[in-house]
């Protein structure tokens, strides 16, 4: 380790080395430079003792060519506002920048092959990839429509952010992506995201969310710490809620969870000592892990499902003193249907109270009359049949008359017209 001062020409200058790696600097600006190894900045590389004189001082970095690759957290200072990469950096740690907060800017030479820069924020070179919203930044932003992944630790830390614009094309939400976003109070998550990441959202402002039916993965602790959360929807298709997505939201009042979720992992709802109203859209009782709903008053609670002895009897479930019956309706748009033998008809069900068409079922007292599958009624032999439609408490029926081509079930003789005529619903 080498360090001094320079001579005449450049009186305020300071120089040093550390490894591989000498530095200038001079006037706010620190230049970083290597001895042609071809070595990364390492990790906490500002840390290291041989910048203790200058490292309260610094307020921009100049990595030169030569520089590899940037380490974890390698720039650790509240005061430093710029930095510039060059062309040979090849390899970013996703938290190379975190813990700066006055940074506003990070730029990329435009000859690098891996990496690219836009409005002081760093992408990947396709800018497909939002590696870096620098920590200063402050105010609403509009990620880029070529996005597709918000990288792991993109935003984490930008207490000074109120809003974020996520575009359809993003597929992927990182690990840490809005970490401590102590100011982001509103946020879209558009249909497209197939995965939020491991504490994605973790004690950020946000008031509500709507988890869109395309999230197959919600990653550990993704909303937890939100303090001001209200209310959550998870839209029908989530597959399952993970180990603390919600712990600690003490003012999440109202939660949907959709037919889809069969399984909730341990601690999810842990702490959410204001929730008031659990609506679970899921005939079935979900597998639920040890400790869920740690801290929330069971007692004042109230949970709204299809099938009260169900829950009633389910373990995790049946600790709720409050468990009372969703009013779910299921109605079929014809209520008799006449067809000729060996032809088909349609019959469409439709469902209310947030239930899926997905969840009804189809039953018929008689099949070796008619056939059904999902709602396509196949005629098999003259006769009588009732096809029944249902889910929770609530059915509708259809009565389905199959008659011999020709003849009338009714009366006398027809041809397959004349049938058509009469009841004005046959389907060949």
């Amino acid at each position: 380790m080498l360090w001094g001062f320079l001579g005449a020409g450049a009186v305020n200058a300071q120089i040093g080395e550390y490894g591989s790696f000498s530095w200038v600097f001079e006037d706010g600006v620190l230049t970083i430079s290597e001895n042609g190894s071809g070595d990364a900045i390492p990790d906490y590389f500002l840390d290291m003792s041989t910048f203790n004189s200058v490292k309260n001082d610094v307020r921009s970095i100049i990595l030169d060519e030569g520089i590899t690759g940037i380490g974890s957290n390698a720039f650790q200072s509240s005061l430093i506002t710029s930095i510039s990469i060059p062309a040979s950096v090849m390899v970013i740690s996703n938290d190379a920048f975190l813990i700066c907060e006055g940074l506003t800017s990070i730029t990329v030479a435009s000859t690098n092959m891996v990496f690219s820069s836009d409005e002081g924020i760093l992408f990947n070179k396709d800018k497909t990839t939002l590696i870096a919203f620098p920590e200063g930044k402050s105010g609403s932003y509009v990620i880029p429509e070529s996005v597709e992944i918000i990288g792991d630790y993109a935003f984490a830390y930008c207490t000074k952010l109120i809003s974020v614009t996520i575009p359809a094309s993003v597929k992927t939400i990182g690990a840490f992506a809005f970490f401590i976003c102590q100011s982001l109070n509103s946020m879209l998550i558009p249909a497209t995201v197939t995965t939020i990441g491991v504490h994605a959202f973790f004690s950020c402002n946000l008031n509500s969310i709507i988890i869109p039916s395309s999230v197959i993965s919600i990653g550990e602790g993704a909303f937890g710490g939100c303090l001001n959360l209200n209310t959550v929807t998870i839209l029908d298709g989530v597959p399952a809620i993970n180990r603390q997505t919600f712990f600690g939201c003490k003012n999440l009042t109202y939660i949907t969870i959709p037919a889809s979720v069969i399984s909730i992992g341990e601690e999810v709802f842990a702490h959410c000592e204001n929730l008031s109203e659990i609506v679970n859209l899921n005939l079935t009782p979900q597998v639920v892990s040890p400790n869920v709903f740690t801290g929330v008053d069971l007692n004042a609670c109230l949970l709204r499902v299809y099938d009260v002895t169900a829950y009633k009897n389910a373990d995790e479930w049946m600790v709720f003193k409050n468990i009372v019956a969703l009013d779910a309706q299921v109605t079929l748009d014809k209520e008799v249907i006449y067809l000729l033998k060996k032809t088909t008809a349609t019959l469409t069900a439709t469902v209310t109270g947030g239930m899926d068409l997905s969840d009804v079922i189809w039953n018929n007292d008689n099949p070796g009359i008619a056939i059904v599958d999902s709602g396509t009624i196949t005629a098999l032999s003259t006769g009588c049949t009732m096809i029944t439609v249902s889910i929770g408490q609530s059915e509708a029926i259809c009565t389905v008359t199959v008659i011999q081509p020709g003849k009338s079930s009714i009366e006398g003789t027809v041809s397959n017209a004349g049938i058509e005529n009469l009841f004005g619903n046959l389907k060949n």
